[in-house]
C-alpha cells in the first residue's frame, strides 16, 4: 500500500488559520538554504549524519540543489500547543509537525528517514500537485535507495501516481521511493505530518 485515506475529523478553521499563521511567523525567522528544521537534537542529528553511498541509487541530500535546481526549500515545524492537543483527542498522541514545501517545484524521488509512513493532512496543496511513487529500473535493482539521498527519475519507474486531496487525512508508505510533484514555486505546500516509527 502506497497510500490510503482515513476516516479522523477535518482540522478546524480556527485551528487551520493558527497553522497558517504560525508557518508565516516562523519563515520570517529562517534563511533557507534546503532543508531547515525545528526539532529535537536526536532527530536533527538523525537526519544529518552521514551517509555511506557505496553503491547508492542517488546523492546526498546536500547535492539536492546541484542535481536538481527546481527542488522545494523544506521546513518543519512544531504545531502550536492547541493543535497538538486536537490532534491528541481526535487522531493520534503521536507529536506532529506542521511541514511546508515551497520556492521549488517538486521534492525529487527519496525515502524518508527514521519513519516508517506519515499520517499526513495537506492544509494547502500548493498547486496541481501530485505524490508519485517508483519502483527502481531493472538495470540499477542493484544498488540501493536509502535515507538522506535523492534519486535520479533516469533510474526509476513510476509505479502510482496520485493526487491527493486536501484536508483529508491520509497514509503514505514512506518506505517506498517517492517525490512531490507540481508544486507552484510561489505558493507554499503546508501539511500537517505524523510519524509512523514502527
Amino acid at each position: 500500500m502506497d497510500f490510503k485515506y482515513e476516516s479522523y475529523p477535518t482540522l478546524p478553521p480556527e485551528l487551520k488559520a493558527l497553522i497558517l499563521e504560525t508557518v508565516e511567523k516562523e519563515q520570517s525567522n529562517l534563511q533557507s538554504t534546503n532543508i531547515q528544521m525545528n526539532a529535537s537534537e536526536a532527530v536533527i542529528a538523525a537526519i544529518t549524519e552521514d551517509v555511506d553511498l557505496t553503491n547508492n541509487l542517488g546523492w546526498h541530500y546536500s547535492e539536492s540543489k546541484a542535481h536538481f535546481p527546481f527542488i522545494c526549500d523544506y521546513y518543519v515545524f512544531d504545531v502550536p500547543a492547541e493543535v497538538a492537543i486536537w490532534l491528541r483527542d481526535n487522531v493520534s498522541a503521536q507529536p506532529a509537525n506542521i511541514q511546508v514545501m515551497t520556492a521549488g517545484s517538486h521534492v525529487p524521488p527519496h525515502i524518508d528517514e527514521i519513519r516508517k509512513g506519515a499520517l499526513n493532512y495537506i492544509i494547502e496543496a500548493g498547486g496541481d500537485v501530485r505524490t508519485v511513487f517508483y519502483n527502481v529500473k531493472t538495470e540499477n535493482a542493484s544498488q540501493a535507495a536509502t535515507p538522506f539521498t535523492v534519486i535520479p527519475y533516469e533510474k526509476l519507474d513510476i509505479s502510482n501516481d496520485v493526487d491527493i486531496q486536501a484536508e483529508r487525512w491520509h497514509t503514505l508508505n514512506t518506505t517506498r521511493i517517492h517525490s512531490v510533484e507540481g508544486i507552484n514555486p510561489v505558493k507554499k505546500r503546508i501539511a500537517i505530518t505524523i510519524s509512523i516509527l514502527e
